[in-house]
């Protein structure tokens, strides 16, 4: 007979057994697809709190200034400044990895040649998903945003 120890000690034996479930993709890739639907009217950026603070420090750095600064002086969306007809249009979304708490976003697409940029999505909160990161893989323009950001606010 078993008795109720064997039995808890079973059932965690087999939770802990059992793959994470990663959080939906469609949830996912809909938080990046909304930049590349309505890039050029972002009210806010869909930041956690540790990247919406570099961007805030490097917005108020910029004002300062009175002039751009590293992180704000081209569109990280379109990884440039300026942006031809097919940019939105070419753009494709793939998850590159997925699990309960962070998942990693490809997007691929044309602005003056191939892009790649690749969002890493954590999970906050109520089961919304944040952007942490960005980086830019595509040859040449290297770049991580965080980076860029500390740069401009200091």
């Amino acid at each position: 007979m078993i008795n109720r120890r064997c039995l808890l000690l079973a059932c965690l034996t087999i939770a802990s057994a059992a793959p994470a479930r990663a959080a939906d993709d469609e949830t996912i890739t809909r938080l990046v697809r909304e930049l590349y639907d309505s890039a050029s009217i972002r009210d806010a950026e869909p930041f956690t709190p540790r990247l919406l603070a570099l961007h805030e420090a490097a917005v108020a750095r910029s004002m300062e200034l009175n002039e751009p600064v590293s992180g704000l002086d081209f569109d990280y969306v379109i990884n440039g400044q300026d942006y031809s007809e097919d940019t939105f249009t070419s753009a494709r979304f793939e998850i590159v990895s997925n699990s309960d708490t962070e998942a990693e976003v490809k997007v691929t697409f044309n602005n003056g040649g191939p892009q790649e940029l690749r969002y890493t999505v954590v999970a906050g909160e109520q089961g919304l998903w944040w952007i942490d990161e960005v980086r830019s893989l595509t040859p040449g323009y290297e770049w991580t945003l965080s980076e860029l950001l500390a740069e401009g606010a200091k």
